[in-house]
């Protein structure tokens, strides 16, 4: 699950303040999912996803539905104020 960080400018978390675009990733993903073996975590922000800028018209559903079963997707992630890759998730 995740929250389009421009449809949550009530956040207070300071984490999050200044940006304007990018996925908040809401609660950790299933332990035996993809996504969390690969690292992606709870409060996550993804501000690429493939190596391209997340944008406010993006929605990251479609961007990931885009793919066909058996490719593999990649996140550029804010943890902690630091860049993440989250590399080669399967789908």
């Amino acid at each position: 699950d995740y929250i389009l960080i421009q449809e949550a400018p009530g956040l207070l978390s300071a984490r999050f303040k200044g940006f304007t675009c990018g996925a908040i990733v809401y609660g950790n993903p299933p332990a035996s999912s993809p996504a969390y073996t690969k690292g992606l975590r709870n409060a996550d922000l993804i501000i690429k996803v493939d190596g391209e800028e997340f944008t406010e018209k993006d929605n990251l559903t479609y961007l990931i539905l885009r793919k066909q079963k058996g490719e593999k997707i990649s996140f550029t992630v804010l943890r902690n104020g630091e860049e993440v890759e989250i590399k080669d998730i399967p789908l």
